[in-house]
């Protein structure tokens, strides 16, 4: 140990290594290959790039809003009137409402912006207030809320997989239990039988106390015009009448 020590680190060190009966020797690098292998990593080639947004879908737009008659005809009186439109702006042949980028309601890039923003996935398929609230961010047309609404609800994709967005129906409310017969009762039809004597329905009521049943025929549209009239008629004779609840 005839080096100077000089470093606090160094210090460190060889209080540490004073502890141990050891001895330095020098390998070179070829006899040594698995610390040459560690410290003599070849050179790596780097790529530095640089990427950076373009807005292609301004000069779409600027196209199809040059083929549009109700565009020209709002800038040109912008242009023409600026006291009388205060909310508009013109920058770069580009009419503005307040800070919105206009557009006629028969734009043809308006599809384009609703799929943008909705099915995208810079959209992600966000309800309807979301999507007309990044729209609305950004753009304005006449009927914005409109179309929105009607284009999230076409949506496929949000039609396959989200779930209806209700408010919970509650539990089911069950029915009284009866007290006596005939108090509640419940009915139904066996249409599109055989014809016999001309009827082809039967009708069916049931005792909800004694699981009693009654049985009629009816004709044909008996169950589609009055399915409730036979009920008290004479075909069924029945001497009851419910008092509580009649379930069809």
């Amino acid at each position: 140990m005839t080096q100077i020590i000089q470093t606090p680190k160094q210090q460190t060190y060889l209080a540490k290594l004073l502890d141990y009966d050891y001895t330095i020797e020098y390998r070179s690098g070829s006899g040594n290959a698995a610390a040459d292998a560690l410290s003599r990593v070849p050179p790596q080639g780097q790529c530095l790039t640089l990427s950076f947004p373009t807005f292609e879908f301004l000069g779409t737009l600027y196209a199809s809003l040059l083929q549009s008659p109700g565009f020209l005809d709002m800038r040109n009186k912008v242009r023409t009137s600026p006291n009388d439109y205060p909310d508009y702006t013109i920058h770069r042949d580009l009419l503005f409402y307040h800070n919105k980028l206009w557009l006629p309601s028969d734009c043809s890039f308006i599809p384009s912006l609703l799929e943008e923003f909705h099915s995208t996935l810079l959209g992600g398929h966000t309800g309807i207030a979301k999507t007309f609230r990044h729209l609305h961010a950004n753009f304005y047309w006449e009927g914005m809320h409109r179309d929105t609404h009607r284009f999230v609800s076409q949506c496929t994709t949000c039609q396959k997989t989200k779930y209806e967005t209700k408010r919970a129906v509650g539990l089911l409310q069950p029915l009284s239990i009866p007290s006596g017969i005939w108090e509640d009762i419940s009915m139904d039809f066996i249409i599109d039988l055989p014809p016999s004597h001309n009827y082809t329905t039967i009708l069916v009521v049931v005792d909800h106390f004694s699981k009693g049943a009654h049985f009629g025929t009816l004709p044909p549209p008996a169950h589609r015009v009055q399915g409730h009239t036979p009920l008290y008629g004479h075909r069924l004779q029945a001497p009851w009448v419910p008092s509580k609840h009649c379930i069809g």
